[in-house]
């Protein structure tokens, strides 16, 4: 009888041990996980908005407008539903003036990355991310800020 009461609180610890909700906040999903395996593994692309240098594409009652410029990457939403956390990702093809990746909650909570200090101004082409929001039942957003403007993602 024991036995059995004993195993099963056993089992509720090991489970409570390897996924901790709020733990991920503010975490690497490249390194943090559920029981070793880190939450980008299962982590999925949910918006993504190219990113533009020199013009870009408005869209406006769902009529595009193109305003010239050369795509120099794709700023994405991503989601893990194994750790239900978000974060920002950052797909640069060529360098660009980018200074920050931000994932951000409809509670207004953030996690920011700086990519660039106001000495530097060249991001040079490469794969950037956020660290981690636990966000199972709120709205999130990515988005970056160049200078003069910001990109966003659509709440998801």
């Amino acid at each position: 009888m024991f036995t059995g009461v004993s195993l099963a609180s056993n089992i509720v610890a090991v489970a409570a041990s390897e996924c901790h909700g709020d733990y991920y906040t503010g975490r690497d999903p490249s390194v943090v996980g559920v029981g070793g395996v880190p939450c980008a593994s299962d982590a999925r692309t949910i918006q993504s908005s190219d990113i533009f240098e020199n013009g870009g594409s408005l869209s406006i009652g769902g009529v595009s407008i193109d305003l010239g410029g050369q795509r120099i990457g794709a700023i994405e939403l991503r989601w893990s539903a194994r750790c239900g956390t978000n974060w920002a990702r950052l797909n640069l093809a060529q360098g660009g003036n980018i200074r920050q990746l931000t994932v951000q909650q409809d509670t207004g909570f953030s996690q920011a990355t700086t990519l660039l200090d106001p000495l530097h101004y060249w991001l040079s082409p490469g794969v950037y991310f956020t660290n981690m929001i636990y966000s199972p039942v709120h709205y999130c957003r990515a988005y970056l800020y160049k200078p003069i403007f910001w990109v966003s993602t659509l709440w998801d």
